[in-house]
């Protein structure tokens, strides 16, 4: 049985148990994890904002990123526990976006290691933006893969209106369209994940008795939670808290550190 004190300890250094991490897997993160240690200003950004102290992310600095990267956050597997590393680039970090605000980024990845989520997680981690524009559409690709996709069919079309032109002088219409309908949807996207997350995090507030811990709060729900405190009433939302905080060691370290209404 681990102690409310140790679990509060945990909960602020930003260990979170994965939705389906079992304790004891839990604990040997805790414990491979806590050897590291860091002391970069952004980690006072990341507590801030989102109520944790992450010092045990190992940070290394490295020139083996791709080309449109700042910075990333690799997970390193150890006696079958994984744990995050954050690798930031030595040089290139661009202009427009301060060495802080990546690290904060990426450092919000590390501490969801053990949530398997794809919905939610780049609107948290861009919530370290100090740039509305980036806060709100950074968000616009869930997953690496689909940057390197978007690329790909860009390039490719591209390359097929430059042929268009060169051995037909015509260019069909239908490839002017094909890049602006995938940006379209993107768009969309992301600005229906953005609603439902500022629903979530109205509804959050409503429920703590702390509202500026919100989202914090909202860091260690998984997208279906996120979601249901979205949509679902915040009657059936306590329900939901009382019954689970049984069973969940994520929802009872919860509950010790947010108290609600």
């Amino acid at each position: 049985m681990i102690s409310d004190e140790k679990l509060i300890g945990y909960h602020f250094y930003g260990f979170i148990p994965g939705p389906q991490e079992e304790v004891s897997i839990f604990l040997k993160r805790v414990e491979l994890a806590k050897c590291q240690k860091n002391s970069h200003q952004a980690l006072t950004f990341v507590q801030s904002l989102f109520d944790i102290y992450p010092s045990w992310v190992r940070i290394e600095l490295t020139d083996q990123l791709q080309l449109w990267e700042a910075a990333a956050t690799y997970i390193e597997e150890n006696q079958d526990v994984f744990t995050p590393i954050v690798q930031i680039k030595k040089k290139g970090v661009p202009f427009w976006c301060a060495q802080e605000e990546i690290l904060a980024h990426e450092l919000v990845h590390a501490t969801r290691i053990a949530f398997k989520e794809s919905f939610f997680e780049e609107v948290l981690a861009y919530k370290t933006s100090r740039n509305w524009l980036r806060r709100y559409f950074g968000p616009i690709f869930f997953h690496p893969k689909e940057v390197v996709l978007f690329l790909f069919l860009l390039v490719g079309i591209w390359c097929y209106q430059l042929g268009c032109l060169f051995f037909f002088d015509d260019l069909p219409s239908l490839t002017l369209w094909i890049p602006c309908t995938l940006i379209g949807v993107l768009i969309i996207r992301v600005i229906i994940i953005q609603t439902i997350f500022s629903l979530c995090l109205k509804k959050i507030r409503r429920l703590l008795k702390q509202p500026d811990k919100a989202l914090g709060f909202a860091l260690r729900l998984s997208d279906k939670e996120i979601i249901a405190f979205a949509f679902k009433s915040l009657d059936k939302m306590r329900k939901y808290i009382e019954k689970i905080q049984k069973k969940s060691l994520r929802w009872h370290m919860l509950a010790l550190t947010y108290p609600i209404y």
